[in-house]
């Protein structure tokens, strides 16, 4: 009996250390996986997978037969991302102001009920609020709908106030006005992904303590390298978000292709031409 009583002990203490230790690093966890994704943890490409602790910068990328990818936060923040979306996490501080995720391309569905964070992507970011939001971006165009909550938005750029009332949707389309709708349009409603239209509970407490049992962290298994054409979405997104891209993934210009392949595209992103092309030095040894 007593050695039963240890046993829960420990395991408990277990569940207490892990919690503690994500509250104490305040890095979120992937949580909810259905169907496949792809993380990229500084330059390397990893599969994801329910568990992994993911650091700011981290860029996650779902596929059009992902279902739900969910991404919690110890403070209780909920990010689920849809089919076929981009989103970074933690971008730049340049970018929205220490923003909890960027979201490039598909859908988001924000959840926040303890310490509010904000978000961004390329035309709207929302300030820090509670509430629920769900968010849809493509080339020229963003929606988000405030299920819950006043949702406090800002237009990029320009910084233009687009405050949403619980129940509203914002529609912005490029070289159009803005529109904000009182009533819900049936085609938001036929386009908006399944696992969006019930609220799932938390399953951070599970996951963590699965990982207590299994003594730590799950391993990141490595995913197929991206292509230049698959990541180049990230590489000529908005300067502040490419900006340390050509160092972070300067190893992957040992590729011949993937070298070319920025090098016919400097255009877009011009931060790589020191590493494509580094100043020549005279026989001094100073750069010219």
């Amino acid at each position: 009996m007593r050695a039963v009583w240890t046993l829960r002990c420990l395991l408990v203490v277990g569940l207490c250390s892990a919690g503690l230790a994500d509250a104490a690093d305040g890095q979120p966890r992937l949580t909810l996986l259905e169907g496949p994704a792809v993380l990229h943890l500084a330059e390397r490409a990893v599969t994801a997978r329910e568990g992994l602790r993911l650091a700011p910068g981290t860029l996650v990328d779902t596929t059009a037969q992902t279902t739900l990818l969910r991404i919690e936060w110890p403070d209780g923040t909920l990010l689920d991302l849809g089919p076929a979306s981009r989103a970074m996490l933690q971008p730049p501080a340049s970018v929205g102001g220490g923003a909890a995720f960027y979201l490039l391309q598909g859908w988001a569905k924000f959840s926040r009920s303890g310490t509010p964070h904000g978000w961004s992507s390329p035309q709207l970011q929302g300030s820090p609020a509670k509430g629920v939001l769900v968010l849809a971006v493509a080339p020229g165009q963003t929606r988000a709908f405030a299920e819950t909550g006043a949702q406090p938005l800002l237009e990029r750029p320009g910084g233009r106030a687009r405050p949403v009332a619980a129940g509203e949707l914002l529609s912005l389309n490029a070289g159009a006005q803005a529109e904000l709708s009182r009533r819900v349009p049936a085609d938001w409603l036929t386009q908006l992904p399944r696992a969006f239209r019930d609220t799932l509970p938390s399953r951070l407490a599970a996951v963590t303590a699965v990982l207590a049992t299994r003594g730590g962290e799950p391993p990141a298994d490595a995913a197929p390298a991206w292509r230049y054409e698959q990541l180049q979405p990230w590489l000529s997104a908005e300067p502040a978000l490419r900006h340390d891209f050509p160092k972070r993934f300067a190893p992957r210009l040992a590729e011949p292709e993937f070298k070319a392949a920025v090098a016919a595209h400097l255009r877009q992103h011009p931060e790589w031409a020191p590493a494509i092309e580094p100043p020549k030095r005279p026989p001094n040894g100073e750069a010219l």
